[in-house]
């Protein structure tokens, strides 16, 4: 029977090819569009979702005015995280990002330019990320140390291990290479190909609240709830910037 149905619609196919061809070829055409923007879709549904518990992280933003200027930016100053990790029991951990733009540096006689960022010592644990060589649970907890990703290490230094290896900035500063990384995936709104730890950076101890150059997340703990998590952010900015927030 499936025969027989397949001649007769071949045969009213061939009956006007050219107005078969104008349904088969838009037939075709939505089918692809359709696949095309289902794929985009999937694509940016899966942002940030790669790592674990990515539904009880939440990047710390902060919003107000100052001097008459709004202000809504997602950093904060440099206490923030340790801060909200102390007077809430609900948050388990946190982690900072500092940025500094881009920077020259040397490796063996070649020069390479990067953008790297500052991080917390637990930035392989938090974010779930996969160290390929070196030990993720002290390289970045110590002063002129960083981690560079599996791309950095090819492009730099080829097949040859590259832990123990020494970048040089500005001339003077040298950072020892201390754990290599699994490329971040594309599908996240950060990409870091080089990462300093944040001990080598003396403003990250700065008891500064309203410097707020601090790219600062949370982790909750299972059942959190986020909404009234942040009701309760109001009381923390009248204890530690209250004063301060005044006097502009």
């Amino acid at each position: 029977m499936f025969t027989t149905y397949l001649q007769i619609a071949l045969r009213n196919l061939s009956k006007d090819k050219f107005y078969s061809i104008i349904n088969i070829l838009g037939l075709t055409v939505g089918l692809a569009c359709f696949l095309l923007i289902y794929l985009f879709v999937q694509h940016e549904m899966s942002y940030d979702t790669y790592y674990p518990d990515h539904d009880r992280i939440y990047r710390v933003s902060s919003k107000g005015a100052f001097g008459g200027a709004e202000l809504n930016i997602a950093v904060a100053g440099a206490p923030a995280g340790s801060a909200m990790k102390a007077d809430y029991p609900e948050v388990e951990d946190f982690i900072r990002f500092r940025t500094l733009g881009s920077i020259l540096f040397r490796s063996g006689e070649n020069y390479y330019e990067e953008t790297p960022v500052y991080a917390d010592g637990n930035f392989f644990k938090f974010f779930s990320t996969q160290v390929l060589n070196g030990n993720p649970e002290t390289a970045l907890y110590k002063p002129n140390t960083l981690a560079i990703s599996q791309s950095l290490a090819h492009r730099v230094f080829g097949e040859k291990d590259s832990i123990g290896e020494v970048f040089e900035f500005n001339s003077d500063t040298k950072y020892e290479v201390t754990a290599v990384y699994q490329d971040i995936p594309e599908n996240t709104h950060f990409h870091f190909d080089l990462i300093i730890s944040m001990e080598s950076l003396a403003e990250s101890r700065a008891p500064i609240w309203l410097s707020m150059n601090f790219q600062t997340y949370i982790r909750l703990s299972t059942g959190a709830d986020a909404s009234e998590f942040e009701r309760k952010m109001q009381d923390m900015l009248e204890k530690y910037m209250g004063r301060k927030c005044k006097s502009f």
